[in-house]
Protein backbone atom coordinates (compact mmCIF):
# COMPACT_ATOMS: atom_id res chain seq x y z
CA UNK A 1 0.00 0.00 0.00
CA UNK A 2 2.83 2.35 0.90
CA UNK A 3 4.58 1.51 -2.34
CA UNK A 4 1.44 2.20 -4.39
CA UNK A 5 1.00 5.51 -2.60
CA UNK A 6 4.57 6.51 -3.40
CA UNK A 7 4.01 5.66 -7.08
CA UNK A 8 0.82 7.69 -7.09
CA UNK A 9 2.60 10.63 -5.47
CA UNK A 10 5.36 10.45 -8.06
CA UNK A 11 2.78 10.42 -10.85
CA UNK A 12 1.01 13.39 -9.31
CA UNK A 13 4.29 15.27 -9.15
CA UNK A 14 5.05 14.39 -12.78
CA UNK A 15 1.59 15.48 -13.89
CA UNK A 16 1.86 18.70 -11.90
CA UNK A 17 5.24 19.43 -13.44
CA UNK A 18 3.90 18.73 -16.92
CA UNK A 19 0.89 20.99 -16.36
CA UNK A 20 3.19 23.69 -15.04
CA UNK A 21 5.35 23.43 -18.15
CA UNK A 22 2.28 23.57 -20.41
CA UNK A 23 0.98 26.56 -18.48
CA UNK A 24 4.33 28.35 -18.76
CA UNK A 25 4.46 27.68 -22.51
CA UNK A 26 0.94 29.05 -22.94
CA UNK A 27 1.78 32.15 -20.91
CA UNK A 28 5.05 32.64 -22.78
CA UNK A 29 3.27 32.26 -26.13
CA UNK A 30 0.63 34.79 -25.12
CA UNK A 31 3.31 37.20 -23.95
CA UNK A 32 5.24 36.74 -27.18
CA UNK A 33 2.14 37.48 -29.25
CA UNK A 34 1.34 40.47 -27.09
CA UNK A 35 4.89 41.74 -27.42
CA UNK A 36 4.83 41.15 -31.16
CA UNK A 37 1.57 43.09 -31.54
CA UNK A 38 2.88 45.82 -29.27
CA UNK A 39 6.03 46.01 -31.38
CA UNK A 40 3.96 46.31 -34.55
CA UNK A 41 1.81 49.03 -33.01
CA UNK A 42 4.85 50.83 -31.62
CA UNK A 43 6.67 50.45 -34.92
CA UNK A 44 3.79 52.05 -36.78
CA UNK A 45 3.77 54.99 -34.39
CA UNK A 46 7.54 55.32 -34.56
CA UNK A 47 7.56 55.23 -38.35
CA UNK A 48 4.88 57.91 -38.43
CA UNK A 49 6.93 59.97 -35.96
CA UNK A 50 10.06 59.30 -38.03
CA UNK A 51 8.34 60.59 -41.17
CA UNK A 52 7.19 63.72 -39.36
CA UNK A 53 10.67 64.24 -37.91
CA UNK A 54 12.33 63.86 -41.32
CA UNK A 55 10.07 66.57 -42.69
CA UNK A 56 10.93 68.81 -39.74
CA UNK A 57 14.65 68.33 -40.39
CA UNK A 58 14.16 69.33 -44.03
CA UNK A 59 12.80 72.68 -42.88
CA UNK A 60 16.19 73.27 -41.28
CA UNK A 61 17.95 72.15 -44.47
CA UNK A 62 18.95 68.69 -43.22
CA UNK A 63 18.22 65.21 -44.58
CA UNK A 64 18.86 61.73 -43.20
CA UNK A 65 20.93 59.03 -44.84
CA UNK A 66 19.93 55.37 -45.01
CA UNK A 67 22.39 54.66 -42.20
CA UNK A 68 20.54 56.78 -39.67
CA UNK A 69 17.51 55.78 -37.61
CA UNK A 70 15.35 57.15 -34.80
CA UNK A 71 17.79 56.22 -32.00
CA UNK A 72 20.35 58.56 -33.57
CA UNK A 73 18.02 61.50 -32.89
CA UNK A 74 16.82 60.86 -29.33
CA UNK A 75 18.28 64.17 -28.16
CA UNK A 76 16.32 66.07 -30.80
CA UNK A 77 13.02 64.19 -30.78
CA UNK A 78 12.74 64.60 -27.02
CA UNK A 79 13.37 68.34 -27.18
CA UNK A 80 10.16 70.38 -27.21
CA UNK A 81 12.09 73.61 -27.80
CA UNK A 82 13.98 72.64 -30.94
CA UNK A 83 16.11 75.38 -32.46
CA UNK A 84 18.19 75.65 -35.63
CA UNK A 85 21.31 75.82 -33.47
CA UNK A 86 20.52 72.52 -31.72
CA UNK A 87 19.61 70.78 -34.96
CA UNK A 88 22.76 72.02 -36.71
CA UNK A 89 25.03 70.94 -33.88
CA UNK A 90 23.55 67.45 -33.71
CA UNK A 91 23.48 66.87 -37.47
CA UNK A 92 27.00 68.20 -37.98
CA UNK A 93 28.31 65.67 -35.46
CA UNK A 94 26.41 62.79 -37.06
CA UNK A 95 27.67 63.49 -40.58
CA UNK A 96 31.15 64.58 -39.53
CA UNK A 97 31.71 61.29 -37.71
CA UNK A 98 30.41 59.20 -40.63
CA UNK A 99 31.96 61.03 -43.55
CA UNK A 100 34.59 58.40 -44.45
CA UNK A 101 31.94 55.69 -44.84
CA UNK A 102 29.66 58.03 -46.77
CA UNK A 103 32.41 58.87 -49.26
CA UNK A 104 33.28 55.20 -49.73
CA UNK A 105 29.65 54.15 -50.23
CA UNK A 106 28.89 56.91 -52.74
CA UNK A 107 31.99 56.20 -54.82
CA UNK A 108 31.20 52.48 -54.82
CA UNK A 109 27.62 53.12 -55.88
CA UNK A 110 28.49 55.74 -58.53
CA UNK A 111 31.84 54.78 -60.07
CA UNK A 112 31.21 57.16 -63.00
CA UNK A 113 31.14 60.03 -60.48
CA UNK A 114 34.27 58.80 -58.66
CA UNK A 115 36.61 61.71 -59.49
CA UNK A 116 33.92 64.33 -58.92
CA UNK A 117 33.04 62.87 -55.53
CA UNK A 118 36.65 62.28 -54.56
CA UNK A 119 37.67 65.86 -55.28
CA UNK A 120 34.55 67.26 -53.63
CA UNK A 121 35.19 65.31 -50.43
CA UNK A 122 38.80 66.51 -50.54
CA UNK A 123 37.53 70.06 -50.81
CA UNK A 124 35.23 69.52 -47.86
CA UNK A 125 37.94 67.93 -45.71
CA UNK A 126 40.26 70.78 -46.69
CA UNK A 127 37.59 73.25 -45.49
CA UNK A 128 37.07 74.61 -49.00
CA UNK A 129 33.34 74.70 -48.44
CA UNK A 130 32.67 77.27 -51.16
CA UNK A 131 33.74 74.53 -53.56
CA UNK A 132 32.12 71.50 -51.91
CA UNK A 133 28.63 72.96 -51.37
CA UNK A 134 27.62 73.57 -55.01
CA UNK A 135 29.09 70.25 -56.18
CA UNK A 136 27.32 68.19 -53.53
CA UNK A 137 24.09 69.94 -54.56
CA UNK A 138 24.69 69.35 -58.27
CA UNK A 139 25.47 65.66 -57.71
CA UNK A 140 22.22 65.21 -55.82
CA UNK A 141 20.41 66.87 -58.72
CA UNK A 142 22.29 64.74 -61.24
CA UNK A 143 21.22 61.52 -59.53
CA UNK A 144 17.65 62.80 -59.90
CA UNK A 145 18.30 63.49 -63.60
CA UNK A 146 18.11 67.23 -63.13
CA UNK A 147 14.59 67.13 -61.65
CA UNK A 148 15.39 67.65 -57.96
CA UNK A 149 15.13 71.42 -57.90
CA UNK A 150 12.45 71.96 -60.56
CA UNK A 151 9.53 73.42 -58.61
CA UNK A 152 7.15 74.09 -61.50
CA UNK A 153 4.12 71.80 -61.50
CA UNK A 154 4.72 71.03 -57.83
CA UNK A 155 7.59 68.70 -58.64
CA UNK A 156 5.49 66.30 -60.69
CA UNK A 157 8.48 65.14 -62.73
CA UNK A 158 10.49 64.35 -59.61
CA UNK A 159 7.60 62.39 -58.11
CA UNK A 160 7.30 60.33 -61.29
CA UNK A 161 11.01 59.57 -61.11
CA UNK A 162 11.35 58.51 -57.47
CA UNK A 163 7.86 57.18 -56.67
CA UNK A 164 6.68 54.11 -58.55
CA UNK A 165 3.50 52.05 -58.24
CA UNK A 166 5.40 49.40 -56.29
CA UNK A 167 6.94 51.93 -53.88
CA UNK A 168 5.98 51.18 -50.29
CA UNK A 169 3.59 53.69 -48.69
CA UNK A 170 6.12 54.29 -45.93
CA UNK A 171 8.83 55.17 -48.42
CA UNK A 172 6.41 57.39 -50.33
CA UNK A 173 5.85 59.30 -47.10
CA UNK A 174 9.58 59.69 -46.56
CA UNK A 175 10.13 60.90 -50.11
CA UNK A 176 7.82 63.86 -49.50
CA UNK A 177 10.83 65.62 -47.95
CA UNK A 178 12.21 66.09 -51.49
CA UNK A 179 8.96 66.07 -53.48
CA UNK A 180 7.77 69.06 -51.48
CA UNK A 181 9.49 72.44 -51.65
CA UNK A 182 11.69 73.12 -48.63
CA UNK A 183 14.20 75.72 -47.48
CA UNK A 184 17.02 74.30 -49.58
CA UNK A 185 15.15 74.40 -52.90
CA UNK A 186 12.74 77.29 -52.57
CA UNK A 187 13.56 79.58 -55.56
CA UNK A 188 11.67 82.47 -53.98
CA UNK A 189 13.80 82.45 -50.84
CA UNK A 190 15.31 85.80 -49.97
CA UNK A 191 19.01 86.20 -49.27
CA UNK A 192 19.67 84.78 -45.78
CA UNK A 193 20.82 87.14 -43.04
CA UNK A 194 23.53 84.66 -42.00
CA UNK A 195 25.27 81.60 -43.39
CA UNK A 196 23.29 79.05 -41.35
CA UNK A 197 20.62 78.67 -44.01
CA UNK A 198 21.35 76.92 -47.29
CA UNK A 199 19.40 77.64 -50.45
CA UNK A 200 20.47 76.10 -53.74
CA UNK A 201 19.04 78.89 -55.91
CA UNK A 202 20.89 81.62 -54.03
CA UNK A 203 24.15 79.65 -54.05
CA UNK A 204 24.25 78.68 -57.72
CA UNK A 205 23.06 82.08 -58.93
CA UNK A 206 25.70 83.90 -56.92
CA UNK A 207 23.31 85.74 -54.64
CA UNK A 208 24.57 84.18 -51.42
CA UNK A 209 28.23 84.93 -50.81
CA UNK A 210 28.40 83.57 -47.28
CA UNK A 211 27.40 79.95 -47.79
CA UNK A 212 30.89 78.46 -47.39
CA UNK A 213 30.56 76.80 -43.99
CA UNK A 214 30.99 73.24 -42.76
CA UNK A 215 27.33 73.21 -41.77
CA UNK A 216 26.15 74.08 -45.28
CA UNK A 217 28.55 71.63 -46.90
CA UNK A 218 27.23 68.82 -44.70
CA UNK A 219 23.64 69.91 -45.38
CA UNK A 220 24.30 69.59 -49.10
CA UNK A 221 25.94 66.22 -48.48
CA UNK A 222 22.95 65.09 -46.40
CA UNK A 223 20.67 65.84 -49.36
CA UNK A 224 22.98 63.83 -51.63
CA UNK A 225 22.85 60.92 -49.15
CA UNK A 226 19.07 61.03 -48.93
CA UNK A 227 18.64 61.09 -52.69
CA UNK A 228 21.10 58.21 -53.10
CA UNK A 229 19.64 56.00 -50.35
CA UNK A 230 15.93 56.69 -50.77
CA UNK A 231 15.37 58.23 -54.20
CA UNK A 232 17.81 56.12 -56.23
CA UNK A 233 17.23 52.64 -54.82
CA UNK A 234 19.80 50.70 -56.82
CA UNK A 235 20.70 47.97 -56.44
CA UNK A 236 18.78 47.75 -53.16
CA UNK A 237 17.62 50.07 -50.43
CA UNK A 238 19.52 49.21 -47.20
CA UNK A 239 16.50 48.43 -45.03
CA UNK A 240 18.70 46.99 -42.29
CA UNK A 241 19.92 50.52 -41.60
CA UNK A 242 16.68 52.44 -41.82
CA UNK A 243 14.62 50.00 -39.77
CA UNK A 244 13.91 50.83 -36.15
CA UNK A 245 16.87 49.62 -34.16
Amino acid sequence: MGKEQNIRNDQDKTNAKYLEEVYNRVIKSAQTKAKAQARIDTGKILYEDWTSFMRSLAKYGWYVSGHLAMPDFVELTGDKKLTASKVNSHMINLYRNDIARIESDLIEKYPDRREILKQTFQAHMGKSYFLSVPVFLSQADGICRGKLFINSGKKKELRKLVIKDETLDLLKAWLTVITETNTIDNPGRKKPMDSNELNRHLVLHGMDTGYGTESNSLKALSLLCFVSDFGDRKPFLPWEYISIR
